[in-house]
């Protein structure tokens, strides 16, 4: 369907237009191949109608490339599928990105190899969004991929709030396109393989993490979820945080600035966006286990972001802060261990149960952390950098490498602290990482604590009276 009949709230707009029947939906299996282990099965899914075609053109059909990694020995007992969502350009050859231009790198081989490893199915759904768009209504007719197409939309939504205008709010289309595809992998399993699938395990990084998370929100096949880089739970403070870092907005925001998004952040119809896009408003979340895999030199994200709405997410969680590396979680173990985590779940294994804390003190911040279920860490290490200048810890403005550990012990059994000194000019952040072997896994389970920037002290503190710049750094 093109448009919302009807939404009586904005925090309803999404399960709404989710659940609304979809008549363009359809999938058609366009190839197989086997590699050691299992067959990859490719479907062509369309998933959905979009906005009017004099807006997109033939953009208003979103399809996606969807890849079913079947293994030869898959174990029938399992009904949950680890489903992964990424990017992808409609224009290039199928299944529309590659090891070398999937976000993040390699994760296709990864859903191969993990679908043997777990003899579970796995499946991956690319180009959500749906790419290049061009917006006829946009004076500039630009060819828009991934944040220029959502900074666009974002605006055009904000400029009037109403149900006419709700499908430039990109997200509800890259959820709805992402349920469709599992929608497809349920079916296409079943008749394939006669396997019923139930359940799913979701990941996505970026914009797609968030299409995660939300997918979570209104999909209730969705199990556990694993949204990577992108620490959007309370989306108004995280933006007002990130210019009060730096006095400006990142390049990464080029999108938001350059479209008009962040000149409505104090506005009312901001919280008609955040209404839609806030995972704060969505209380099936609390209901399923949430992994939040997060960089510490992100060029989007700030590292201390993910603790302002920390205590308001409910239910079981957990959250891996990867240092030296940014938004791409280049040269890190982000893939194996996500995998080890997916494995954990489809052997019912007891995660660590752990607990952070923190205190800002005079000179410094006191970071405490406790497992409170008997698991045993191999290592606990604090990991921290600091940047003498300004309050900005992104890979491209300190490097990949400054990031050094050390190892903590017990200061009473399963609890250890760290006292973080403040830096003699400039900031510091930290946080604590705790390893553990898996019993399922050649891979470790890695969690964290959340980053804490000291000292606890903002350059800049934005407001409707105090309205952000333009500047970008």
């Amino acid at each position: 369907m093109s448009a919302l009949a009807s939404c009586t709230s904005f925090k309803q707009a999404l399960g709404d237009y989710v659940s609304q029947p979809e008549s363009a939906y359809s999938y058609k299996l366009i190839g197989s191949r086997t590699i050691t282990g299992a067959t990859i099965y490719t479907l062509n899914v369309t998933s959905l109608t979009w906005l009017p075609t004099s807006e997109v053109g033939a953009a208003n059909t979103w399809f996606h490339y969807v890849e079913i990694t079947i293994p030869n020995n898959l174990n029938k007992n399992n009904h949950e599928s680890l489903f992964f969502i990424t990017n992808g350009d409609n224009n290039v050859a199928v299944p529309g990105a590659t090891d070398a231009s999937a976000s993040p790198i390699y994760v296709p081989s990864f859903m191969y190899s993990t679908a043997v490893a777990t003899k579970s199915v796995t499946a991956i759904v690319y180009m959500i969004p749906n790419q290049p768009i061009t917006y006829n209504s946009d004076p500039t007719l630009a060819s828009r991929v991934e944040d220029a197409i959502i900074g666009y939309g974002w605006n055009r939504f904000m400029s009037n709030t109403t149900n006419s205008n709700l499908l430039y709010v990109t997200q509800l289309p890259q959820v709805k396109g992402s349920k469709m595809a599992m929608d497809a992998v349920v079916s296409f399993v079943k008749k394939q393989a006669n396997h019923v699938i139930d359940q799913f395990t979701v990941s996505g990084a970026s914009k797609r993490g968030w299409t995660t998370i939300l997918l979570a929100a209104v999909d209730s096949r969705v199990a556990a979820i694993a949204p990577m880089v992108i620490p959007v739970f309370g989306t108004k403070d995280f933006i007002v945080r990130t210019y009060n870092n730096l006095c400006a907005w990142p390049w990464a925001f080029y999108d938001y600035v350059s479209n008009g998004v962040t000149d409505k952040l104090f506005n009312n119809v901001f919280e008609s966006l955040t209404d839609i896009v806030d995972p704060l408003n969505y209380n099936r979340l609390k209901n399923i286990p949430k992994y939040q895999i997060l960089s510490l030199g992100d060029e989007f994200f700030a590292p201390d972001l993910n603790n302002l709405a920390y205590s308001k997410i409910k239910g079981e969680k957990y959250v891996r802060f990867i240092p030296n590396t940014g938004h791409l979680m280049l040269n890190s173990d982000v893939l194996p261990v996500l995998g080890s985590f997916y494995a954990s779940r489809l052997a019912n294994t007891v995660l660590p149960k752990y607990t952070f804390s923190h205190e800002f003190v005079d000179n410094g911040v006191i970071i405490y952390v406790s497992v409170t279920n008997g698991a045993k860490p191999t290592s606990v290490k604090l990991w921290s950098a600091t940047n003498p200048s300004t309050r900005d810890f992104r890979t491209s403005t300190i490097g990949a490498d400054v990031w050094k550990n050390s190892t903590l012990v017990e200061v009473r059994e399963s609890e250890w602290q760290a006292f973080v000194r403040n830096p003699t000019t400039g900031w510091t952040t930290a946080m604590i990482e705790l390893t553990f072997a898996n019993s399922v896994s050649t891979e470790p389970l890695v969690f964290t604590s959340n980053a804490f920037i000291t000292p606890d002290t903002l350059p800049c503190n934005i407001s409707k009276k105090n309205l952000p710049t333009h500047n970008m750094i």
